[in-house]
């Protein structure tokens, strides 16, 4: 069998990775620790894909510092269910840098209440 160039390589890995991207869970065996999905709790979101049967641990890489982290099944249940946030939407940042740039916001929102005070104490 004759070796495999790079290129012959990537575009399996390619296609394997868009097959997956696009396949449903039905037509995907539940992996042995997936969660599994409330279709009820779940808001439709005028998407006319499929809603999950079940939920499990999904890796990704922080856009902001570049770690590595997973995303829990636990995680998505909540954040899918109870919050009821887009399906297609996924996790980006890390927890350290989901936490810094809330910090970040709410001392922006605190600067801005405190301006806004001392020019209204201004005017009087």
């Amino acid at each position: 069998m004759p070796k495999k160039n790079k290129k012959q390589k990537r575009r399996r890995v390619e296609a394997e990775i868009e097959r997956d991207r696009f396949c449903h869970s039905s037509c995907r065996k539940r992996p042995r620790f997936a969660v599994p999905a409330d279709p009820e709790a779940l808001a439709h979101n005028n998407t006319y894909d499929l809603l999950p049967e079940w939920y499990e641990d999904l890796e990704f890489r922080c856009v902001d510092c570049g770690a590595t982290e997973t995303w829990t099944a636990a995680q998505q249940k909540w954040w899918y269910e109870a919050v009821k946030a887009h399906i297609h939407s996924r996790a980006i940042r890390c927890s350290r840098c989901r936490k810094r740039r809330r910090d970040e916001r709410e001392a922006q929102r605190q600067h801005m209440s405190k301006m806004a005070e001392l020019k209204a104490n201004a005017k009087r």
